[in-house]
């Protein structure tokens, strides 16, 4: 073989295709993202997801990032658009437990001053039930 006819293959550095699950617990969405959320097909299930969140009767939204190993600008952007929803609704949304390189991204764009963090998804869900009972008692609902 000649040196003109060698060709050096790298393998494509591809994501993991993103996983979303939704399910209701004790009257909150908790969405669940595996995987990396990048334009396309991804951040569209995340949409769809979000969306059906805040279609429910009431009840906050906890998005659980554990599992979560990228998070892209649009992704944030649907985060963050879906927050602004659910607080003109009077309703909340937390994430819980980040990975350290999702927590970076969160850091550097500020967004860990805009949406609650929390370790747990049941942490997440008492601060979303306390933050409910707050509005329930008529006092104003706790900004976080």
């Amino acid at each position: 073989m000649s040196e003109k006819s060698r060709k050096v293959v790298f393998p494509a550095m591809v994501a993991p295709p993103i996983k979303v699950g939704r399910e209701l617990q004790g009257g909150h969405s908790v969405i669940r993202l595996r995987g990396a959320v990048s334009l396309g097909d991804a951040t569209q299930l995340l949409a769809t997801e979000l969306d059906h969140a805040e279609k429910e009767a009431g009840g906050g939204t906890v998005v659980d990032l554990s599992d979560l190993r990228a998070l892209d600008s649009t992704a944030l952007g649907l985060l963050v658009g879906s927050l602004r929803r659910l607080r003109s609704n009077g309703r909340e949304m937390a994430l819980v437990n980040p990975s350290e390189h999702v927590a970076l991204l969160l850091q550097m764009t500020q967004l860990d001053s805009v949406f609650p963090i929390r370790r747990t998804v049941a942490e997440a869900l008492e601060l979303l039930s306390h933050s409910e009972g707050e509005k329930d008692r008529g006092g104003p609902g706790k900004r976080i």
